[in-house]
């Protein structure tokens, strides 16, 4: 059974890759196009709402303009995931300072906690998701500095 289950996510994740319009195949062009223009600049990126930098990379497809297939939502030539993205126009300072760092921070105060989730889920969002410029985001990210900093509570439980 487990076997036959492999082999059936096999074919969906081969059948949507070869699809170039779906989100599976728009999404690891992204991931692809964000590595490569992140291996261009790494430590400091390639400078703030630089799309061009991605767009170089993408797939000349996704930058044809077609009315018909924008209008279907079919030929996009936005980028649709967070990390990648903030990989790429900020580097890895940007991504260790913005994302790492403050989730690290809050984590080692409250890994004992039920609270030590957040930053997980956080990251999970951020990764497949393109939240890094919500409002949301950026409250949570002044969250984890502010209570991964200035909290005395240590581990979870109440201070003395």
């Amino acid at each position: 059974m487990f076997v036959l289950l492999i082999v059936a996510l096999e074919y969906i994740i081969q059948f949507k890759l070869k699809n170039s319009l779906g989100s599976v195949s728009i999404r690891s062009d992204d991931f692809r196009a964000g590595m490569m223009a992140f291996l261009d600049h790494p430590i400091f990126g390639n400078g703030f709402n630089n799309l061009a930098s991605i767009e170089a990379h993408m797939d000349a497809n996704r930058l044809l303009y077609n009315p018909e297939a924008i209008a279907l939502g079919l030929n996009r030539a936005g980028f649709s995931l967070g990390f990648p993205e903030m990989l790429t126009l900020g580097g890895f300072y940007y991504a260790f300072f913005w994302l790492i760092f403050p989730s690290y921070l809050y984590v080692k105060k409250f890994y004992k906690c039920l609270l030590a989730w957040i930053p997980c889920f956080n990251l999970l969002l951020v990764s497949l998701l393109i939240i890094n410029d919500a409002y949301m985001f950026i409250f949570t990210i002044v969250y984890f500095y502010v209570y991964g900093i200035f909290s005395n509570n240590k581990s979870g439980s109440e201070s003395e």
